[in-house]
């Protein structure tokens, strides 16, 4: 579920992301496990929140 988030932002990274209602999260997917890296409001520059 959900999709890479490489692919949208055009840099490379192992992070992935899910929208839920106006919500963002992002995720990685492990051998044996999910790790839940943030949870962030869409309408904020969530790009500005992961890579600064």
């Amino acid at each position: 579920m959900g999709a890479a988030l490489a692919e949208k932002v055009g840099r490379e990274t192992d992070l992935r992301y899910l929208i839920s209602g106006k919500y963002i999260v992002f995720y990685r997917v492990g051998q044996e496990s999910i790790s839940i890296i943030r949870i962030l409001d869409g309408r904020i520059n969530y790009m500005r929140v992961l890579f600064q």
